[in-house]
C-alpha cells in the first residue's frame, strides 16, 4: 500500500513540476512577456509553485521511510503534516480571493 502511495505522490509531483517547469516559468519568463500578462499568469498558476514544494517534502519523507521500511513503520504523521500545510495554502487562497 505504502509502495502505491508513494508511485501516486511521485506521478503527482512530476506533473506539478512539468506545470511549473514548461508553463509558469516559461510564461513568466522575459523574452515571453506580454505574451500574456504576468499578473494572469500568477492568477492562472495561484499557488502551484507552493503547492509543489508540500508534494516535494512529502515525497522525499515518504522515499526516506520506504528506504529504511520497518514491519511497524507507519506514514500516517507525514499524511497529517501535508495536511496541515495543504490546509494553510487553502486558507490563505480564500483570504487572498475574497471569498
Amino acid at each position: 500500500m505504502v509502495q502505491e502511495i508513494l508511485r501516486n505522490e511521485q506521478s503527482y509531483v512530476e506533473s506539478l513540476q512539468i506545470i511549473v517547469t514548461k508553463y509558469f516559468k516559461v510564461l513568466k519568463s522575459p523574452e515571453h512577456a506580454g505574451m500574456i500578462e504576468s499578473r494572469t499568469v500568477d492568477e492562472i498558476f495561484f499557488m502551484v509553485p507552493d503547492i509543489l514544494e508540500i508534494h516535494q517534502k512529502f515525497l522525499a519523507e515518504l522515499k526516506s521511510r520506504w528506504d529504511s521500511w520497518e514491519a511497524n513503520q507507519k506514514v500516517g504523521d507525514a499524511f497529517l503534516e501535508t495536511v496541515s500545510c495543504v490546509c494553510s495554502v487553502v486558507r490563505y487562497f480564500f483570504q487572498e480571493s475574497h471569498l
